[in-house]
């Protein structure tokens, strides 16, 4: 009899344990995981002029109070604090031998989510004051000397003070749901398109 309950118990044991991990692997907690914002599929690579470029990662955050999806959601959990998708790390690899300009006054930065295009203008960079975002006389240009590999910081030009301090607006990542970004670059004063892959919560291994 009491192999029988100990059998029993193990069993219901099991089954617990079972039943919380396949619980665990579906409902994701994307709210404290900013860095999995990922790319779904590898990045383009663009040459022009003798330097590489290419977004290496979209930039992920919590900060999405006047995100454009503001609903609670198990997924992506309470309004002020729903992952979020607020710009792109972009890698310049000049391999040129002569200084390329990024003029980011003239560049522009676009989300497409499921077909529709929403351009918020004139990228915002890091290391800007947040009161000149999206104001092309205040945006600098980048110059990427011969030979300079760098990763520059470009977010969408949103940005709004709330409580006590300055927040940035993103687009807020739907688990199971792609979105894309279109960054316009003005290199050198040609143009390249960079459209990335789809945006999304990928789970990263521990």
């Amino acid at each position: 009899m009491k192999k029988v309950l100990s059998l029993l118990l193990f069993g219901l044991f099991l089954s617990f344990v079972c039943a919380n991990t396949v619980s665990a692997k579906i409902v994701p907690k994307p709210i404290y995981k900013t860095t999995s914002v990922r790319f779904t599929s590898a990045p383009e690579h663009i040459d022009v002029d003798g330097m590489d470029v290419c977004a290496i990662n979209p930039i992920g955050s919590t900060n999405s109070v006047f995100s454009d999806i503001t609903e609670k959601s198990a997924l992506c959990g309470e309004k002020t604090t729903a992952l979020s998708a607020i710009g792109l790390y972009v890698n310049v690899d000049n391999k040129g031998t002569a200084p390329a300009v990024i003029s980011w006054k003239n560049s522009s930065i676009s989300v497409v989510y499921k077909g529709n295009s929403k351009n918020y203008g004139v990228p915002f960079l890091y290391g800007m004051k947040y009161k000149d975002a999206g104001n092309p006389s205040a945006t600098p240009d980048s110059v990427i000397a011969p030979g300079q590999k760098t990763t520059i910081r470009v977010y969408l030009p949103e940005v709004s003070f709330y409580g006590s301090g300055w927040i940035h607006r993103g687009r807020v990542v739907e688990y199971g749901t792609d979105f894309n970004m279109i960054l316009v670059m003005s290199v050198n004063g040609k143009y390249i398109t960079i459209n990335t892959p789809g945006i999304n919560y990928v789970e990263q291994s521990k």
